[in-house]
């Protein structure tokens, strides 16, 4: 057999050579989107390109996290490579980290014409659906609502939240979970949206009060719609299309999602060339097939649908008004955001300018100490909402004034570590005094009484292991001695 692998591979490698499908090039995509707009993109594309040029194409796949981690790679990148840093495309995420790459000049233009885009509306709202300069543009939509199990709600006799701050009540201790905003563009999204729905003060309340009711805190908003249809949670803040997609999973009945309409906003999820990317022509390509009906349509459709993805279901709204009509009773998505667009008037402004310092008052007063915050909401979650221990809960460290001023001082990473040690420190004593004040936490002398204990615990450990094992020395030795007067 052996003897005629020679003939083999030169007979394979003739039908290459001469078939009428060549090795084709590839385009390289950073993203933070999960597998399922990964393959079936990358599926849909390839077939869409070797049918009209008679080439193959490969799409790789580069994920270094999250939105935020993006945004640093790449800035990364470019300090030691400013001509370019091998990569063709960035795909996902906000559309503040576009304005901010588009702003340091590290984005190309796509060099698509209007024909390429034409029917997708400047903007929705007052949002921008792509950059006039043709630096990026919106391949998808997203809108930010909570997604609850109704089972669960029944059960434990918990209301229907219709808005952010109906989280925050007390009757849903333990039944949120709500991703780390420092990991997640997604949740740093709904976080901007509680704070600019009711203002500095109430904002941080309503964001405190639900941080304290949050099982658990993950880092990856992806999360949150498997917490909620497991059960283990009953609600949890969530972008549309998770939502989407996890309701298709688990079937009609079980899962729902609700908007907050005068609370939220529907933004663009884009796509852009970075500069000096290895194949501006294929990278154009793949951004011109994402905008395309037969692209927009891999968004809205369940698996295996005519037109639709062929394995995951990845229901996002579609940048193209037209498509809501001619697939209406087949599109995933319950509702048309051209014609029910949220009434929030959102300050994209104020978000690009505390995108940082919000994620990290967020992660010092409600992720680093939480386990304390929680101690402290459940020892007062009960007393009358205006009482001084209840108040003092989500008091803000400073004014809104003093945080805005905060932006300058983030880039210097010396101020800012100063700055973020300071409100760990101010959430913890918070915490602890409202535990005081609830009768739940020890006065002065028995804390001073616990740190002396505490204290002696290392010496009675050491003693532990000092003194047994030469107690059995000692008595060894006598043992022996006793044998040899005998």
């Amino acid at each position: 057999m052996m003897r005629f692998w020679p003939k083999i591979a030169t007979g394979l490698f003739g039908l290459l050579a001469f078939s009428p499908v060549q090795a084709g090039p590839k385009v390289t995509v950073l993203s933070p989107h999960w597998e399922g707009p990964k393959r079936e993109f990358e599926a849909a594309f390839s077939r869409t390109y070797e049918k009209s040029t008679g080439r193959k194409v490969a799409v790789e796949w580069l994920d270094v996290g999250a939105s935020s981690n993006i945004m640093a790679y790449v800035r990364s990148e470019f300090k030691s490579r400013p001509q370019g840093i091998g990569i063709d495309l960035v795909w996902g995420g906000g559309s503040i980290y576009y304005s901010t790459l588009a702003a340091e000049d590290l984005l190309a233009p796509a060099g698509l014409t209007g024909e390429d885009f034409a029917g997708i509306p400047p903007e929705l709202a007052g949002n921008p659906l792509y950059d006039a300069q043709g630096l990026w543009f919106g391949a998808a939509l997203g809108s930010f609502g909570i997604l609850c199990n109704e089972r669960v709600l029944e059960r434990m006799n918990l209301p229907r939240p219709l808005s952010w701050a109906d989280l925050a009540a007390p009757a849903f201790f333990s039944w949120v979970a709500l991703a780390d905003p420092r990991d997640s563009g997604t949740a740093h999204m709904m976080l901007e949206l509680m704070f600019q729905s009711y203002g500095w003060e109430k904002g941080l309340d309503v964001v405190t009060r639900i941080g304290a009711n949050a099982r658990t805190i993950p880092r990856a908003a992806s999360q949150i719609p498997m917490l909620v249809a497991t059960g283990e949670v009953a609600c949890g803040p969530c972008i549309d299309f998770y939502a989407w997609a996890k309701m298709a999973e688990v079937g009609p009945g079980r899962l729902e999602f609700i908007l907050p309409t005068a609370e939220t906003v529907v933004t663009t999820d884009p796509i852009a060339m970075l500069k000096g990317a290895p194949d501006p022509d294929l990278a154009r390509a793949f951004i011109r097939f994402v905008l395309s009906p037969a692209g927009q349509r891999l968004w809205m459709l369940p698996a295996g649908a005519e037109g639709g993805p062929r394995r995951y279901t990845l229901g996002r709204l579609s940048v193209r008004p037209e498509l809501y009509d001619e697939l209406a009773g087949r599109m995933v998505m319950t509702y048309n955001p051209f014609r029910q667009a949220p009434g929030l008037n959102f300050n994209s402004g104020l978000a690009e300018e505390r995108w940082q310092t919000l994620n990290d008052l967020f992660g010092a007063l409600i992720v680093d100490p939480h386990p304390l915050l929680v101690r402290a909401w459940e020892s007062v979650k009960d007393r009358e909402a205006q009482s001084p221990a209840w108040k003092r809960l989500a008091a803000p460290p400073e004014d809104e004034a003093a945080f805005r001023k905060r932006t300058e001082e983030w880039k210097d990473p010396e101020k800012r570590g100063r700055t973020i040690a300071e409100w760990v420190g101010f959430g913890r004593a918070k915490y602890q005094s409202v535990l005081r004040m609830a009768g739940k936490e020890p006065g002065e002398w028995q804390a001073g009484l616990y740190r002396v204990v505490r204290g002696l615990i290392p010496a009675f450990m050491l003693g532990l292991v000092v003194i047994i094992p030469a107690r059995r020395l000692w008595a060894r030795w006598r043992t022996w001695r006793s044998r040899r007067e005998r």
